[in-house]
């Protein structure tokens, strides 16, 4: 079943039909942001007006000129005058759309169409390894601690780094702990986005007053104190400031002790 409209067709019905009321006028079939999520009215009325809309549904939607999506890719509506298509990268006015379930090419004329999932972001399907990392910035992570006894200095690996917990004893000498390079950690990810970030726990599991010092690998920047000392936990927001190929960086900061 589709509706012919400038904005978007209506793919395939869900259970999200709901009732809304806007305190400015909405259009039909024109996707509204509302609440932290889009809603599609199915009929245009004047604000402060309740209107009948999806919250849920698989949607067409044009797909920015010159941008590839595929099944599975999590897109954001480009809100452009009455020109709405979706694209993998934050717009100027846009935000956070669905889920990609059939993508394609898009073109200047905007005839070619994604199938998306609106307000979906996680299909739930398929097989992402240890940890992975989502849109909105959320890793999910095994839960099982990695511990490490150092005899030198020891470069994290990307694994390790997205397990987001290290137990370290430091073996008789204060350590120097370098992560992976940016460009290794984003190729680790899948569908890496620029302000993503998760949560790293240093802890030093040494024997004696021996101390971690954390440095970063090519194109990571440290901020805030780097250290942990003896029976204490330093933890570390990595966030992915640039995820373009041979431009990757991310900065692990500092930001707070835990004392055992």
């Amino acid at each position: 079943m589709g509706y012919p409209t400038g904005y978007c067709q209506l793919a395939k019905e869900e259970s999200g039909k709901v009732n809304l009321t806007h305190s400015a006028i909405v259009s039909a079939w024109k996707p509204v942001f509302l609440n932290g999520r889009y809603y599609i009215p199915i009929a245009t009325v004047v604000a402060n007006t309740q209107s009948a809309g999806y919250v849920e549904g698989i949607f067409r939607f044009a797909i920015t000129s010159g941008v590839t999506l595929a099944a599975g890719d999590r897109v954001y509506l480009e809100e452009n005058a009455d020109a709405y298509r979706v694209q993998l990268a934050k717009p100027t006015s846009g935000n956070l759309l669905g889920t990609v379930m059939i993508g394609g090419v898009g073109n200047a004329g905007g005839t070619v169409e994604a199938y998306v999932a609106i307000n979906c972001y996680d299909l739930g399907t398929g097989n992402f390894g240890t940890a992975d990392i989502t849109t909105e910035g959320q890793v999910f992570s095994r839960a099982d601690e990695t511990a490490i006894t150092a005899s030198g200095a020891v470069t994290l690996t990307v694994e390790q780094v997205l397990g987001g917990s290290l137990d370290i004893d430091c073996g008789s000498a204060n350590r120097t702990v370098t992560t992976p390079t940016a460009a290794l950690i984003v190729a680790g990810l899948k569908n890496p986005k620029a302000d993503s970030a998760m949560t790293l726990y240093i802890k030093n599991t040494s024997d004696a007053a021996e101390t971690i010092t954390m440095a970063g690998g090519t194109g990571v920047t440290v901020t805030g104190t780097a250290t942990a000392a003896q029976n204490a936990t330093k933890i570390f927001r990595l966030v992915l400031t640039n995820v373009g190929t041979g431009t990757e960086a991310a900065v692990l900061k500092s930001i707070g002790t835990l004392v055992h």
